[in-house]
């Protein structure tokens, strides 16, 4: 165990222990909604879409009402913890132990179980620790933020410490909308596109940067080629023909693709976001890497995207909320805001969770 995984431990023993000295001792769940513990229990068995909204955080509701039935009925699938775990191939039931549940495969064997340690409330907030059971002998604390919001109590946070959950943070809650998830996509295509150049330049003798990106797209197909023709998008190549002349000569190297995007020259539409690269300085020396920038700008501003970014070779990612291309004077972007759905997806979908 690292020491930092101590300190976590640590601070997770500590905060059982101030659950025991304020409780004293452990309540007792009750199936009603209007505790900590009844909206904990109703949310995992909840099906209907307004069932489960109400126990997130209030801004998650508001965003889930305003979409359209289709977008509704995709989002329900993501936020139903009871259909997830069923997806993971567990039933989660309740035991005549009220602080006990299990998790069930279809064959009707246990495969972990969670128990209630205890669980304090201060004013509107609330703090609940379980512990689950993963046999043959893991142990885990986990642990669950709630807060009485507009006459219901919303879970806000979950996680053991390593790898939490903030169902309130800006990377959850856009995930639900189509310029949210546009947003997250183009982020992650311009760490994409930066871990491409570095590979180019590894693999050129005079770790040279590229003119234009079209080296690094995959070839194009007579099917996207007339595609293209037949498109109204604009031609970026009568822009940009000056920029990538010299590039869309070389032939494309068979190491490094962009899958997924296609650039001219220096020029790309992917995701609703037009992306933009300009090379300042292509020769690396002693003193750096080259010199380039790349920008993601919304294709129709406050539909596709709301966000415009910016990053260069210091992997510093800037960001705006002003319709214009972003520059690198604006704010810097937390990266962990392209991480919470993820994170959310890992715990209820994406893995186990416990070992089968």
């Amino acid at each position: 165990m690292s020491v930092w995984e101590c300190e976590t431990e640590m601070k997770l023993a500590r905060c059982f222990l101030l659950a025991i000295c304020l409780i004293g001792s452990a309540v007792t769940a009750r199936s009603q909604a209007a505790t900590p513990l009844g909206a904990i229990d109703e949310l995992v068995r909840a099906e209907e879409l307004a069932d489960v909204v109400r126990h997130y955080p209030a801004a998650v509701e508001e965003v889930v009402t305003g979409l359209s039935e289709n977008e509704k009925a995709e989002v329900s699938e993501r936020l139903n913890v009871a259909f997830r775990i069923r997806e993971a191939g567990y039933e989660l039931r309740r035991t005549d132990d009220l602080r006990l549940w299990q998790f069930v495969d279809k064959a009707g064997s246990i495969h972990a179980s969670l128990t209630l340690v205890n669980y304090f409330i201060s004013g509107t907030d609330s703090l609940i620790l379980f512990e689950l059971d993963s046999p043959p002998e893991k142990k885990e604390l986990k642990f669950a933020y709630l807060r009485y919001e507009r006459g219901e109590w919303r879970i806000t946070k979950f996680g053991d410490g390593r790898s939490d959950v903030d169902l309130e943070s800006d990377g959850f809650i856009s995930d639900f909308t189509s310029s949210g998830r546009n947003e997250k996509a183009a982020a992650a295509t311009l760490m994409k596109i930066l871990s491409a150049l570095s590979v180019h330049q590894r693999g050129h003798p005079d770790s040279s940067l590229p003119a234009a990106l079209d080296v690094l797209s995959q070839p194009v197909t007579q099917e996207e080629s007339a595609a293209e023709e037949d498109s109204d998008e604009p031609d970026p190549e009568k822009s940009d023909d000056h920029e990538g002349s010299a590039a869309r000569n070389e032939p494309p190297p068979s190491y490094v693709y962009l899958p997924g995007i296609i650039f001219r020259g220096n020029r790309a539409v992917k995701d609703g976001y037009e992306f933009r690269y300009t090379l300042i300085e292509a020769a690396t020396t002693q003193d750096g890497n080259g010199k380039y920038q790349l920008t993601a700008t919304p294709i129709e501003f406050g539909e596709t995207g709301k966000k415009s970014y910016f990053i260069d070779q210091s992997y510093d990612l800037h960001f705006t909320m002003e319709n214009r291309p972003a520059n690198e004077n604006d704010e810097r972007f937390d990266y962990s805001f392209m991480f919470g759905s993820a994170i959310f997806d890992a715990h209820l979908r994406g893995r186990r969770p416990f070992p089968r």
